[in-house]
């Protein structure tokens, strides 16, 4: 395979299937994580380009934080997840019991329970993976980043 558009059905099935079953793993664990109930949708596989990926996710002046983690071993790449704000408050709700009205209000303590959460998610999803498919992946320690969408997604979509 050369690029995405040379995927069959099968192997598109293929990488949904992963993806729920990764989503589940991290959802589980972000559940037990805030005590409370997760509701989440399957993921749906979209290919797209770096302009139609970033309007898709609110455009690339919105301002968003990204927790994110570079995976090595015998599966490379990136992992990137997005925390919109409307997501930061639920998680900084349960976790020391307040919230924020700015990214910029976030406090060192917020950070790090935003961190925390997006490895969490991350790494379940990935040893859900490896599980699966049964190899071996290293992770980085995750690196955060308060910033607008674009320059978020920068780093991912270069590599």
């Amino acid at each position: 395979m050369k690029n995405f558009e040379e995927m069959n059905l099968l192997e598109l099935d293929t990488i949904r299937e992963v993806g729920r079953i990764g989503t589940g793993n991290a959802a589980t664990a972000l559940s037990g994580l805030l005590n409370r109930e997760v509701n989440i949708t399957f993921p749906d596989i979209q290919i797209r380009g770096y302009n139609e990926a970033i309007d898709w996710i609110g455009g690339p002046e919105a301002i968003t934080a990204g927790v994110l983690v570079r995976l090595d071993g015998e599966l490379c790449g990136i992992m990137l997840c997005v925390q919109q704000l409307e997501f930061v408050n639920l998680v900084l709700s349960h976790m020391v019991g307040e919230t924020v009205e700015r990214y910029e209000d976030l406090t060192d303590l917020d950070r790090s329970a935003l961190i925390e959460v997006g490895n969490i998610i991350i790494s379940t999803f990935i040893n859900a993976l490896s599980g699966l498919a049964e190899i071996t992946v290293k992770m980085t320690v995750p690196a955060f980043a308060v910033d607008m969408q674009g320059a978020i997604l920068t780093v991912p979509m270069a590599e």
